[in-house]
């Protein structure tokens, strides 16, 4: 029959279950995908549902001796590498996170403490559950706006720093205040005074140690005035911590 090669028919299968001779009619395929992948609606919804939680994900996935060693860094003042270069491209949210918050808990924790300590012993204590919402304020505002402002500041002076670089290095720059807040609960001012001012120039050293090359690059002749700010700012932490928390 025409159609069939070397004379043999080809077979055309009818609605009824049987066939007879006939030319093969092929179905029409759809085209494969390029590259071998799967267009199914399924395979892209998880790269299309992600939010901003989804995205900062990759910012939380940090191991444990990471956070470890960067909260040694804090603690150790000029003598180290700036901070920024030792992030190596794995800038974590998780520290600075939790250094925050163990820090609003603790100061409000240690500063009624210490007010009940203080308080004469006639006198009923009320704890006071502002110090919550004011510790909350004032650290996590402080790793939020902060670098923030810097980060404007530095980018309009040609001098790029990654914004969330710069909440990385606030947030665990108030690593040493949380031994602050727990010592302050002796009842002695003196002590208060000197602990509270050495965390503050510790951490402003830090801070001013890693901020030093881009404060360098915005601002070439105020960049001691510029590193100066930094620390006045840090130090505005430490002066809230003794004058608000620990005022007894």
């Amino acid at each position: 029959q025409p159609g069939s090669p070397g004379g043999a028919p080809l077979l055309r299968f009818e609605d009824g279950g049987g066939y007879e001779g006939g030319d093969l009619e092929a179905a029409p395929s759809e085209p494969a995908p390029l590259g071998g992948a799967s267009t199914s609606a399924a395979a892209a919804a998880p790269a299309k549902g992600k939010g901003v939680l989804g995205r900062l994900e990759p910012y939380f996935d940090v191991d444990t001796e990471d956070v470890a060693r960067r909260l040694g860094l804090s603690c150790q003042g000029w003598g180290r590498a700036p901070f920024l270069e030792t992030l190596g491209g794995h800038t974590d949210l998780y520290g600075p996170f939790w250094v925050a918050t163990t820090l609003v808990f603790i100061t409000a924790v240690s500063g009624n403490f210490a007010a009940y300590l203080a308080r004469d012993s006639d006198i009923k204590f009320f704890y006071d559950i502002d110090k919550v919402v004011f510790s909350a304020l004032l650290f996590y505002g402080y790793i939020l706006l902060v670098p923030t402002v810097l980060y404007w500041v530095l980018r309009t002076n040609s001098a790029t720093v990654d914004l969330l670089s710069l909440v990385c290095l606030y947030g665990y720059s108030l690593f040493p205040y949380i031994p602050t807040s727990i010592i302050c609960i002796v009842p002695s001012r003196a002590l208060r005074w000197i602990v509270v001012l050495l965390a503050g120039l510790l951490t402003s050293s830090f801070l001013a140690r890693s901020l030093k090359v881009p404060l360098e690059t915005a601002f070439p002749r105020q960049r001691l005035a510029a590193m100066g700010t930094v620390a006045l700012l840090n130090f505005s932490i430490a002066f809230g911590l003794k004058l608000y928390f620990f005022k007894y």
